[in-house]
């Protein structure tokens, strides 16, 4: 599938272009804020609030699988939850 690109001139600098060559959605921009926040250490609670939904559990059964699937960094996490 073949997307055309958006190019938007700088308002301040109209030689400057910006592009973007690859498909964005608003539910692609919502799952990328919402997973940085969380990426960020935001309480799941305020994560919840901010994407509206009903409990915290939907929140993080849908994007924390995000943060913690990095086997790599589990030892590191689970340490530290352990030295609390």
């Amino acid at each position: 599938m073949l997307y055309s690109t958006v190019e938007n001139p700088c308002r301040n600098k109209p030689s400057i272009v910006y592009t973007i060559d690859f498909p964005v959605t608003p539910h692609l921009l919502r799952h990328t804020y919402i997973t940085n926040l969380i990426h960020a250490g935001v309480d799941p609670k305020t994560v919840q609030h901010l994407a509206g939904h009903k409990n915290s559990k939907v929140t993080m059964d849908i994007y924390a699988k995000v943060k913690y699937n990095k086997p790599e960094q589990l030892s590191a996490v689970v340490n530290e939850a352990l030295e609390k």
